[in-house]
């Protein structure tokens, strides 16, 4: 091997050294968020924290993961949506790159950042835009999905599903603005053919078990004193945090009548 050769092996080695450590470092503090998120029984005491952490959580570097960037949207007394942007990999001259920021609830974004961090960056893997971009009032629609860049049967669940919980025999279609995967603007029925949307029978457990399945190849050791067992159970209790918060009577309501 010549110096130069073994020179650039060890600068490549350095980068990805330190690539392991600027993620390791966004997912502690995207745990500690969640911990704290989820340690509230009615949510209310930590929902300050929360929302002053938005604009943190937002300001990450592009490491070449699939949220390439994010902007905290304010909800009026509401929680904080977020506006991302997903890295487009399609052939920007076949499909027009999307210019419109998809929104999501904050407490969608934590678990969508924490499933985005275990995929290896500027693979194919993580959320991606779907590759056949439905035309619709002759403008192209493009559905996000989360996979591990591959094809296999179970590696790509749209992200409607993945945040409304769709169940196998429903569809989970847009109100109104395809731009928008907040909770509210998503709903749920017993499938019977849906134009707005393609079929599909997966759902978040699925997109859970790949995230889990690259948390292990991305941190062999776990992460940290993260282990793989606590990250799936942690994507699982913020989503279903998400769920009451979003789909259930507001939490503030839920706690004066059991003050």
């Amino acid at each position: 091997m010549s110096d130069k050769t073994k020179e650039d092996t060890e600068l490549a080695e350095r980068d990805r050294e330190l690539l392991v450590d600027k993620t390791i470092g966004e997912m502690l503090i995207l745990r500690d968020l969640a911990r704290m998120a989820c340690s509230y029984e009615h949510f209310i005491p930590g929902r300050g924290m929360l929302e002053a952490m938005a604009p943190k959580l937002c300001a990450f570097e592009d490491l070449g993961h699939s949220i390439a960037s994010a902007v905290v949207i304010p909800e009026g007394d509401a929680l904080s949506s977020i506006g991302i942007n997903i890295r487009f990999n399609l052939d920007p001259e076949r499909n027009p790159a999307p210019t419109t920021p998809r929104m999501v609830d904050l407490l969608s974004f934590i678990p969508m950042r924490m499933m985005d961090l275990v995929c290896k960056p500027n693979s194919g893997q993580g959320f991606f835009y779907q590759d056949l971009p439905a035309s619709v009032d002759g403008k192209p629609k493009y559905y996000p999905r989360y996979g591990n860049g591959t094809n296999k049967p179970g590696a790509r669940v749209y992200l409607t599903r993945i945040i409304a919980d769709a169940d196998v025999d429903q569809a989970a279609c847009f109100a109104e603005d395809h731009h928008s995967l907040k909770r509210k603007d998503l709903h749920k029925h017993v499938q019977q053919g849906s134009p707005r949307l393609p079929k599909g029978e997966l759902g978040r457990p699925d997109a859970i078990k790949l995230a889990v399945e690259m948390f292990k190849r991305t941190f062999p050791e776990g992460c940290e004193d993260f282990t793989a067992c606590e990250y799936k159970e942690l994507l699982e209790e913020i989503f279903s945090l998400g769920d009451l918060h979003y789909d259930g009577p507001p939490l503030s309501e839920e706690l004066e009548e059991n003050s």
